[in-house]
């Protein structure tokens, strides 16, 4: 998961990931955040279908929501339903 703070290179970093063997959303994915992990999780089937990769083991697969880095909810489901999550975390500069 790609998380951080509002304009500290997430976006980015979000399309340098996207490669063969890794897809990533098309855009934000915010649902950990407000407890609606149905949807995301209907959403994450779905997109994975349509990409052909949601059998291939050795695809892994890369969501980004910024604002999960401030929301204590987030962190909660991130570790009840993905709990080998690896995260990249932007820090931006105050300056």
């Amino acid at each position: 998961a790609v998380i951080g703070f509002p304009k500290c290179g997430t976006t980015t970093m979000l399309k340098y990931l996207n490669t063969n063997d890794l897809w990533t959303a098309p855009r934000e994915w915010c649902e950990l955040g407000w407890n609606q992990s149905a949807p995301l999780l209907r959403k994450l089937h779905r997109y994975q279908s349509s990409a052909n990769i949601l059998h291939n083991m050795h695809v892994k697969k890369g969501i980004k929501c910024p604002s999960d880095v401030e929301n204590p909810n987030s962190m909660k489901n991130f570790q009840w339903f993905f709990n080998t999550t690896k995260f990249i975390v932007g820090v931006r500069h105050p300056v």
